[in-house]
């Protein structure tokens, strides 16, 4: 089933949160195991460090306010659970922070606290009288900004200079992006629910993916559903994965993609050891072209008695030659014959700036790489000039949407850093010391 929802990246209104002025602390108010309300007990111990339920229910009613989450006894352990969890990864992020004499300075901390409000369409004052209005204060906020901005600090201060990207992998992801260009672009969010043992396991995560989906379907922002549930390294930009092409995600996730129209949510996704939920933002064809730079090597036709022998040159240059930069050298150190050449360098034109003829010669060629002998003038050359070799110096496709190779290696490292930070975070939790009460 594929369900509609009003816009993803919908920002958080005061009209829309007011529905959510509820009988909070009835709603809200945190239980321990006997059933008895504890607003100021101990939800749970980090390493012996608390966490008070006063913490956890601030946290989880800041939740359900800035999610617009309707108040059901399913969404309530849900937020909770959920609560619990964050706050514990907070706590570790935050000893982390201590053992590495890190700190975060009050400045930087309300100057992205005040980014991410206005992101959202607010003010800072109509934010803090929202939250206010329901019981919360803006430390729970500001705790949360604070551990965010310290984790990041440390997971690229202490993987940033391990990670390593090669030239390879950057080419090789390009040409594989550039390959796919002229398919159908998708800009995709995704919300990725862990099957971790203390949600129920994959039962437990595709319970909660068809609780968030009924959320978002009822208006609660995609975007800010990802950042406090999704378990993978895009919750930290609201689930955003950017533009995909075909074949870039798994196939159960691209046949997810495939059938959805902008602006719908897909179905649950059981995969990886947990539930998907995508959704498609846009969808666009990009329309693409060719730059060619190369270098032409031509003869005089009439001043060649021996076109055996040019031919064998030729054969040996396209066998010695792999870059422009070595062609005339080459050349060269190879016309033992002393043929007299016109060797030319058009520098770098659009396939739609050159002629026919000659583009049906080089559409099919690669870096380095040689034509067959033209029987055709090109360029400006002189009108005695009959034969033409091109060699390919460059060749790049330009075009909306395709990526620098600065851009590719930038998210790629991103990539790395934000996989790095799942796995360090995951080795504390099964180090740590942690009691649930």
């Amino acid at each position: 089933m594929i369900i509609s929802f009003t816009k993803i990246t919908k920002r958080i209104k005061t009209a829309t949160l007011s529905i959510l002025l509820i009988n909070t602390l009835g709603w809200a108010l945190i239980t321990n195991a006997h059933g008895q309300t504890t607003p100021h007990g101990i939800a749970a111990i980090v390493n012996d460090e608390i966490i008070t339920t006063y913490d956890l229910q601030q946290r989880a009613i800041f939740m359900m306010v800035t999610q617009r989450i309707q108040p059901t006894e399913e969404t309530r352990k849900q937020i909770l659970t959920q609560a619990i969890y964050n706050l514990i990864n907070e706590k570790l992020q935050m000893q982390e922070a201590v053992k590495y004499n890190q700190d975060m300075a009050d400045e930087e901390v309300n100057a992205q606290m005040a980014r991410l409000i206005e992101q959202n369409g607010l003010s800072l004052q109509d934010f803090t009288a929202q939250l206010a209005a329901n019981g919360v204060t803006m430390k729970t906020f500001r705790d949360q900004i604070r551990s965010e901005l310290l984790w990041s600090r440390i997971i690229s201060g202490y993987y940033g200079s391990r990670i390593r990207i090669s030239d390879t992998q950057i080419q090789d992801t390009f040409d594989r992006l550039s390959k796919n260009a002229d398919q159908a672009n998708y800009r995709v969010s995704e919300i990725y629910l862990e099957a971790r043992p203390e949600v129920g396991g994959l039962e437990g995560a595709l319970n909660g993916a068809q609780l968030i989906s009924e959320q978002i379907r009822q208006g609660a922002p995609f975007n800010v559903m990802a950042q406090q549930f999704s378990n993978a390294p895009t919750a930290a930009k609201g689930g955003d994965v950017g533009w995909v092409r075909t074949g870039e995600l798994k196939p159960e996730l691209d046949n997810a993609i495939a059938i959805l129209q902008p602006g719908q949510l897909s179905s649950p996704i059981v995969l990886d050891g947990g539930v998907y939920l995508l959704a498609l933002i846009e969808k666009r064809v990009i329309e693409t072209q060719n730059l060619y730079h190369f270098k032409t090597i031509s003869y005089n036709e009439e001043n060649i008695k021996d076109f055996d022998a040019l031919t064998m040159f030729f054969t040996q240059l396209r066998a010695t030659t792999k870059t422009c930069d070595t062609l005339e050298e080459d050349i060269g150190a190879l016309n033992k014959k002393s043929f007299t050449f016109i060797l030319n360098d058009l520098g770098e034109l659009n396939e739609t700036e050159i002629r026919q003829d000659i583009r049906d010669h080089v559409s099919y060629l690669t870096e380095g790489s040689f034509s067959a002998i033209m029987n055709s003038n090109v360029g400006a050359l002189e009108k005695k000039v009959s034969k033409t070799i091109i060699m390919i110096c460059k060749k790049r496709l330009t075009g909306d949407g395709i990526p620098t190779l600065q851009a590719i290696e930038d998210s790629m490292l991103a990539q790395q850093e934000a996989q790095a930070a799942r796995r360090h975070l995951r080795n504390l939790r099964r180090t740590a010391t942690i009691v649930m009460q």
